[in-house]
Formats: structure tokens, C-alpha cells, sequence
């Protein structure tokens, strides 16, 4: 591996916040635009976190693999899902290892692949597996197992699109019904790609992401509160994967250049900087109602998926791993068919894609990235 010290992996998170005077954010006025509301909210995440998981090489306790999901306990405890090793790692509140459960193997509590972690009320911790969920304890010790398909609403975890939001879930709970509604009252992208990343909180929040990257890498988000109002602007780095999100805080991986992986928590506090609310929240309308796809547009859509399916398996024999951004691959996708590469690694990739000029974004999914209600190849569609 890289010599490169984990003292010397810099993130910069920028200051941010959100701004005016009166009331805070942004509402639907009316004629059916939004208009920027008043008083000074801000908001800045540390650029230091105040945890780091996770090393180079050395104690393998804290080697991270594929660590693809992460929550904090009510006592500052932090549980990883590393599902290179389909294991929870549990670490105190200051990153120190404490204990390992689960591993590989299909007795109870063991996992065939360990895809996502949540947090259940009194701590207990909702672990999904391919085609089945188990729940542990606090302590790390396993509870019980039940099918995917007998989770609630509330306790699924998995990526859903809806019109132009690509929702991906955090290891909190929460209603789609209220995220939805919420997306609703939201003006569509415009642009390329055409869709917003959403993260749900289990505040009722949501963070959303525009996918246009700044020049140093670093994402524009945007956190809406429960009545649809904007609450604050933030910028996170490039590489770093948002998981899990509290009133003050924000759990997420970090990937170095050499793809090792590092959990870090950053405090979300108060700074003094002025911020912006991007011009589309401002003065876009709402949006109509959804386009239905043609009988072509849909075998368009599919011919797309075809392409980057056998595109992405070129290029794993190649580098015994997925691609992670389109530009790495050679894929020639039908007219007026847009594709974004959204994850890529070693056991599985996730794409949108999407119709030229329309706000119909879908979804493919191969490996162990899958969404549970997904076939795994196929175009994924909203019904």
C-alpha cells in the first residue's frame, strides 16, 4: 500500500451555511415558485473529524474493507459494516476497537453478503443481508433474523428513485412516504446529470446533493427540514460517502487515493461565513407531472444498461475491480440515453440513467450493491 500516513489524508469540508433574516429558508409562495425566505442560519462542518477509523496497514482491527455503512449509538458509540469481511465492528465513542460480530457463513448471525447497517429504537442494530435481516443488540450480540420482505416501510433500507431524486438510504430510519412528499414540493434538476442525490435523516430532514462536482471535488449539499424549508448549505469532500447524519454531527467514508477506506465522524456546529442558496431553489417552479416512457424509449433505455453491464465487465477482468466514474469506460449508449456511473468497486457498481430532455431517471444494479427490490442487470424503474 501507499506510504501515505493517515495523518496526512487531508479533508477539507468548507465552511457553509445558509442564509437570511426572519424566517429560515425557503417556501412555496405564490405562483408556484420558490422564493428565498429570511434570517441568518449557519451553519460549517470541522474541517478535522473529531473520530477517525481505520489505518493503512497494521492492527487489523482497524483495517477497513469495503466499509459500506456506518451509525453511532446513543452513547458515541460507532458500528461499522465492513462488508469486505461481512463483519459489525463496534469502536467506543473515541474509534477505539471493542469487539467484532457476525462474519461469513449462514447460521444465525452470520451473513452470506453483509450489505447495509441501520440504527432500531434502544440501539439495537438492523443488519441486511441478500434476502434477510438480522437484528443485534447494543452489545453486538445476535437477536433474531426475519425476511427483507416482512421489514416495514420504516425499517427498509435500500436506493429508490422518484422522478428526478435518486434517494439513497442512511443508516437512519424514516418514512418514504414523507421523504416523497417532501421531493414533491421540490423544483426538478436541470442539466446534466439530470437528477439530485437524497439522503433522509430519521429527523424528517433530507440532504440533497447536486451532482456537479467543484473543481477541488467537493459537493454542493442542501438540507431540507420536515415543512420543506432550507435549512442549511454544505460542502463535503470528494470521496467521502454521507452514512449516518445527527442534529450536530455527520458519519460518512472517506477513500484515500489508493481506495483504503476510513470512517470519520465530523461535528456540524456554527460558523460565520455568509452562504448562498443555489439559484434553482430561488425562482424554479414546481414540478409537473412526471413523462411516461414510450415502448421505445424504454428499449432505448434497456439498450443503455446492456452497454454498461458489458462495458463494466470488460473493465473488471481488466482491473479486478468496477469502474467508478463513465469516463473509464469504453461504452457507446443509444441516442438521446444518458448514463452516470453513481458506485464502482470491487464486489458490485450502481448506475442512473436516463432519457435526454425528459425527468425519467431509472437504475441498474450489479453485484453485491443491489437494491433489495431491484433485478440485478435490469433496467429499475419508479412504477
Amino acid at each position: 500500500m501507499s506510504s501515505e500516513t493517515v495523518n496526512r489524508s487531508v479533508i477539507v469540508l468548507s465552511t457553509l451555511s445558509l442564509g437570511a433574516c426572519g424566517e429560515t429558508g425557503l417556501r412555496a409562495a405564490n405562483g408556484g415558485t420558490w422564493q428565498l425566505a429570511s434570517a441568518e442560519v449557519e451553519r460549517w462542518v470541522a474541517s478535522e473529524p473529531i473520530v477517525e477509523i481505520g489505518v493503512i496497514e497494521g492492527n487489523p482491527d482497524l483495517e477497513l474493507f469495503e466499509a459500506t455503512s456506518s451509525i453511532r449509538l446513543s452513547d458515541g458509540r460507532i458500528v461499522v459494516a465492513n462488508t469486505g469481511t461481512s463483519e459489525l465492528r463496534f469502536f467506543d465513542r473515541s474509534g477505539r476497537f471493542e469487539r467484532a460480530a457476525g462474519g461469513r457463513g449462514g447460521g444465525p448471525g452470520e451473513f452470506r453478503f453483509l450489505r447495509r447497517i441501520a440504527r432500531l429504537p434502544g440501539d439495537s442494530i438492523l443488519a441486511l443481508d441478500w434476502i434477510r435481516a438480522s437484528v443485534f443488540d447494543p452489545a453486538g450480540a445476535f437477536v433474531r433474523t426475519q425476511p427483507i420482505d416482512q421489514l416495514s416501510d420504516i425499517e427498509r433500507l435500500d436506493l429508490w428513485v422518484h422522478g428526478a431524486f435518486w434517494v439513497t438510504a442512511s443508516s437512519e430510519r424514516y418514512s418514504s412516504l414523507v421523504i416523497t412528499r417532501a421531493l414533491d414540493r421540490l423544483p426538478p434538476p436541470t442539466g446534466e446529470p439530470p437528477y439530485r442525490v437524497v439522503v433522509p435523516t430519521g429527523s424528517g430532514d433530507v440532504w440533497i446533493r447536486e451532482q456537479a462536482v467543484d473543481a477541488d471535488g467537493t459537493r454542493m449539499w442542501i438540507v431540507i427540514d420536515s415543512t420543506g424549508l432550507a435549512a442549511a448549505t454544505i460542502q463535503l469532500p470528494h470521496r467521502f460517502d454521507v452514512h449516518s447524519i445527527g442534529p450536530d454531527w455527520v458519519l460518512g467514508r472517506w477513500r484515500n487515493a489508493d481506495d483504503v477506506n476510513f470512517i470519520r465522524l465530523h461535528r456540524i456546529t456554527r460558523g460565520e461565513a455568509p452562504g448562498s442558496v443555489p439559484a434553482w431553489m430561488r425562482t424554479a417552479p414546481l414540478p409537473t407531472a412526471r413523462v411516461a416512457m414510450t415502448d421505445a424509449q424504454r428499449e432505448s433505455m434497456r439498450g443503455a444498461v446492456h452497454a454498461l453491464v458489458f462495458a463494466q465487465e470488460i473493465h473488471f477482468a481488466r482491473h479486478a475491480r468496477y469502474a467508478e466514474d463513465g469516463d473509464a469506460l469504453e461504452v457507446e449508449l443509444p441516442e438521446g440515453v444518458g448514463a452516470n456511473i453513481v458506485t464502482g468497486h470491487r464486489v458490485g457498481w450502481l448506475a442512473a440513467v436516463w432519457l435526454a430532455g425528459a425527468r425519467i431517471v431509472c437504475g441498474v444494479a450489479v453485484g453485491a450493491v443491489t437494491p433489495v427490490d431491484w433485478n440485478e442487470g435490469e433496467l429499475n424503474c419508479q412504477p
